[in-house]
């Protein structure tokens, strides 16, 4: 499921209440984490150890990942990414908040091509994919 919006319409609030909050995530069912923290990833690569950090991210029924689109992927980044993407296909459910639309996700990823693959695999099964207009009041 891709939740997307513009800033403030709710998207992070939808895809946070599915798995409840970052402090209460249930160990091997859901597994929540902000789009931005994928640093460590990219230190995990560098030390020769991304197969184990993935399987975090491959380990729990569903995976949320929050707040994609914040900040750009460099090329690590986003080749991690669709890695990432690539061997959770039809493992595992995926819940993406973004404030993006399909369209921009190139300029997430520096590469519209990179960016339709990590789509593909994404909306294939998804069935949810869901823009969200207004403004979260409250």
């Amino acid at each position: 499921m891709i939740l997307s919006g513009t800033a403030r319409c709710g998207e992070n609030a939808f895809g946070g209440g599915a798995g409840g909050n970052r402090d209460s995530v249930r160990p091997g069912r859901v597994l929540h984490d902000r789009a931005r923290s994928g640093h460590r990833s990219r230190q995990a690569y560098r030390e020769g150890r991304l197969d184990r950090r993935l399987r975090i991210y491959l380990a729990p029924k569903v995976l949320i990942i929050d707040e994609m689109g914040y900040l750009p992927l460099d090329d690590l980044g986003a080749t991690i990414f669709f890695q990432l993407v690539s061997t959770r296909y039809e493992r595992g459910s995926i819940i993406l908040t973004s404030n993006k639309s399909y369209g921009e996700w190139g300029s997430i990823f520096g590469d519209p091509i990179i960016a339709t693959a990590i789509l593909d695999r994404l909306l294939h099964h998804s069935g949810h994919g869901q823009h969200l207009r207004g403004e979260v009041t409250g």
